[in-house]
């Protein structure tokens, strides 16, 4: 059986942190710094990390939006990795959770997706 591997490049200044910026229609609608559990060098929230809201720059935002426009994406969950004073795209989500969203903002994503495609 062939077997597949992931490698990514370890970006030590983001060791454990990230941000996720949630897109619907090519517009960036919040941004969170995720921060993993101690020791861990992943940020994800659902691996029992931490969650904040995070400043949306306007490069952040045109960062998130290229990516997403880029590959054709309505909906998107863009991870960026923390490079010195710049960003790094880490991987782009087609399905991604909002869970982390919710929790820092008062925002009902379902119902922002809902719309979108209404209206669209």
């Amino acid at each position: 059986k062939e077997k597949v591997f992931l490698i990514q490049e370890f970006i030590k200044s983001s060791r454990g942190r990230d941000l996720r910026v949630f897109t619907i229609g090519h517009r960036a609608v919040a941004c969170v710094e995720r921060i993993g559990p101690r020791g861990d060098f992943r940020a994800n929230f659902s691996l029992g990390g931490s969650v904040k809201a995070y400043p949306m720059s306007a490069v952040i935002e045109e960062l998130a939006i290229k990516t997403v426009r880029a590959l054709g994406l309505e909906i998107g969950g863009i991870d960026l990795l923390f490079e010195g004073d710049k960003f790094r795209v880490c991987e782009a989500n087609f399905s991604p959770g909002f869970e982390s969203i919710e929790k820092c903002f008062n925002l009902d994503i379902p119902e922002k997706i809902f719309n979108y495609i209404k209206d669209r």
